[in-house]
């Protein structure tokens, strides 16, 4: 997690390829759901907050 924002190319890159990224300032719920996203997955990035 960093404070920088992402250009549009890696915004881009991060729905391509199903990278989650919350945009600060964001409430602790939607860091839950992302990481309870990701575990319910296996692990894997897919289907998480983005």
């Amino acid at each position: 997690m960093g404070g920088t924002a992402l250009d549009e190319e890696e915004m881009l890159l991060c729905q391509r390829y199903d990278i989650p990224f919350l945009k600060k300032p964001f409430v602790a719920e939607e860091l839950l759901s992302a990481l309870e996203a990701i575990t319910l997955s296996g692990g894997s990035s897919r289907s998480a907050v983005g």
